[in-house]
């Protein structure tokens, strides 16, 4: 995974047919994962690529979008303004940027060096003025500015 091999997919459970493969879903360590308004697209964080990408549901064949972040992104999550927030870890840093979920345009958000009190930062939500981000590792949050 590590390496970018594709070893997993996602896969969805429908109440007549039971569980079902996610057409297009192939991915290095899939983790965060959120779907559009519309149930029409899956947004898809991919750990083991560095990279972030976009899938349509119910299409034949599915269409896929992904895009380079160049850091390991463990999570997305909506943000108020309707673009997305992925956060994950780069080298000896944690980052987290946004993405238009229809153009895949990204922005720098956050760039922060591990420390001793807080590192590889994981999920990130808006709160107020102000990103409150999580880790894997430790039991404290950081809180900072929003920008």
């Amino acid at each position: 995974m590590r390496d970018g091999e594709r070893n997993g997919e996602l896969w969805e459970w429908h109440t007549a047919s039971k569980w079902q493969k996610v057409p297009g879903s192939e991915a290095a360590g899939a983790n965060g994962l959120e779907l559009s308004p519309d149930g029409r697209t899956i947004y898809v964080a991919a750990w083991g690529t560095q990279s972030f990408f976009r899938l349509s549901r119910g299409a034949t064949p599915p269409k896929r979008d992904e895009v380079p972040l160049g850091f390991r992104v463990d999570n997305i999550h909506w943000a108020r303004d309707g673009s997305l927030i992925a956060v994950g870890q780069g080298t000896q840093a944690w980052k987290a940027v946004k993405i238009d979920p229809n153009t895949l345009a990204v922005r720098p958000l956050l760039d922060q060096a591990d420390t001793a009190e807080f590192n590889a930062g994981t999920a990130l939500v808006e709160v107020g003025d102000a990103y409150w981000v999580g880790s894997f590792r430790g039991n404290r949050i950081v809180i900072l500015p929003a920008r």
